[in-house]
């Protein structure tokens, strides 16, 4: 397979792509904001840190701090509820640790969190935490790290503005599209 010749290295994203965890997400953020005395925030998208400073800009640090200490106990508590993402788990396993590495901008604690309750702590040869802003510096760190050059690898992701600068740099992408 051409394919096969051509990617030395999967980079898999996690959140959004080998799972939906936004939901879940929402629910943490929305029980700790309720157990502090704020209301619920309501939105599709995925409820973060940023998102709610914006929707309560008078909060304080601390209280931030402990609304985010509490989502990720609520998270932790409730991971395996999280939707799978089947075909692109069983992909992972097919290619196997040595061409896998996890790219994520995902919190590492959490990350690791969900890697352990699904038995993936070794799928990966490499795990790399980036925000994802810069791709041509990650792309770069990555690719000295892996040994190959960015034509070499296939990403995962879902995130369509990183998947089109993945693009645009000469990455190979594949848009991950959560089912609905």
């Amino acid at each position: 397979m051409l394919l096969e010749r051509l990617v030395h290295h999967y980079l898999f994203d996690i959140d959004g792509s080998l799972f939906f965890s936004d939901e879940l997400n929402r629910e943490g953020y929305n029980y700790a904001l309720c157990k502090f005395g704020y209301k619920a925030i309501s939105c599709t998208g995925r409820l973060t840190r940023s998102v709610v400073k914006r929707c309560y800009p008078r909060m304080s640090a601390y209280d931030l701090d402990r609304i985010v200490e509490t989502k990720q106990d609520y998270f932790t508590a409730n991971i395996r509820s999280i939707q799978e993402d089947e075909m692109l788990l069983n992909l992972l396993r097919i290619i196997g640790p040595r061409q896998s590495a996890l790219w994520t901008a995902g919190a590492r604690t959490r990350i690791e969190e969900m890697l352990k309750a699904f038995s993936l702590e070794g799928a990966f040869s490499q795990r790399f935490y980036s925000l994802k802003q810069d791709i041509p510096a990650d792309v770069d760190r990555i690719c000295a790290v892996l040994q190959c050059r960015k034509e070499h690898l296939a990403v995962f992701e879902n995130d369509a503005g990183v998947a089109r600068r993945l693009s645009n740099y000469g990455v190979l992408c594949f848009s991950v599209i959560p089912r609905k």
